[in-house]
């Protein structure tokens, strides 16, 4: 079951603006899933690192956040 629709793209696009992002590290993908650690400096410039195992789905050819394991 999809959680997209749980999900705020203002409050998204906001976080993901608050943060100085400085690296990506895929760890593991397929056809419909990529684990990987995004590495940034939050809005106190503290160094933070958030884990993601996310699940994608393909609709009308485009792919779709389906999920996350954190």
């Amino acid at each position: 079951i999809s959680k997209r629709r749980f999900h705020n793209k203002k409050d998204i696009l906001a976080w993901s603006q608050s943060n100085k992002w400085l690296k990506l590290e895929v760890l593991a993908s397929s056809e419909t899933t990529v684990t990987f650690k995004a590495y940034y400096l939050d809005e106190n410039l503290k160094a933070q690192v958030h884990y993601e195992h996310s699940t994608f789905k393909l609709e009308n050819d485009k792919w779709f956040y389906v999920d996350g394991e954190y």
